[in-house]
């Protein structure tokens, strides 16, 4: 039997991404999370439904998955598909710093259809988590500022971002993307599809911060 859930004042940060608030011993209740760091709180749900008029997620508990389970009220819920019921003109605008657009600009000219949509959910879905912005560097290439927890490469040629985070493979736990070792500290993976978008978050949400 299907237990549903309500997530109320969520706002819509891209096609199938929301902020929203609830405690957390509420998510406690949807399993055992994969990750338990930080303050922020990361689901992964299947088919959810986004109600524009009542700013609301309704989905299955059981269809549920807790990536990260914060300490704080805040929470970022991912559709496990694109298909979550938001358009962009019901999208909540987020404050992009000067660098965060350009990364948009680029990523919008050199990748199209899945790759551009995954770059935009991606950026969307860390801004929605964490304040700063992205400072271009070489070519393609966009390290965060002022802490540089995750740096992200656009690839035209693979039609794809390749992101870096602070901390070791083992530090992710098991993931469906391929983690590698990137210099000493760092790991390294690539990430193209919308699908993937509720994984990399998860990921980059849990590399380590400076103090």
């Amino acid at each position: 039997m299907s237990i549903f859930m309500l997530i109320e004042n969520a706002k819509p940060l891209a096609d199938g991404i929301w902020s929203g608030s609830t405690p957390p011993h509420t998510l406690q209740m949807l399993g055992e999370p994969k990750a338990s760091k930080g303050t922020i709180s990361i689901l992964g749900v299947e088919e959810p439904v986004f109600d524009g008029s009542a700013k609301s997620v309704r989905f299955d508990a059981s269809r549920t998955t807790v990536l990260n389970l914060g300490t704080s009220d805040r929470l970022l819920i991912v559709a496990q598909n694109s298909t979550g019921g938001t358009d962009a003109g019901s999208q909540e605008s987020i404050s992009f710093g000067p660098g965060d657009k350009e990364f948009l600009r680029v990523a919008r000219t050199v990748l199209t259809g899945a790759p551009m949509k995954t770059a935009e959910q991606v950026l969307r879905g860390v801004r929605a988590a964490s304040s700063g912005d992205l400072k271009r560097g070489k070519r393609l290439n966009f390290s965060n500022v002022p802490d540089n927890f995750w740096y992200v490469i656009v690839q035209p040629r693979v039609q794809g971002l390749s992101i870096t985070v602070r901390g070791l493979p083992e530090r992710f736990g098991p993931s469906k993307l391929e983690l590698k070792i990137d210099r000493p500290g760092y790991t390294r993976f690539q990430v193209a599809n919308p699908e993937d978008v509720q994984e990399a978050l998860r990921i980059i949400g849990l590399s380590k911060r400076r103090a």
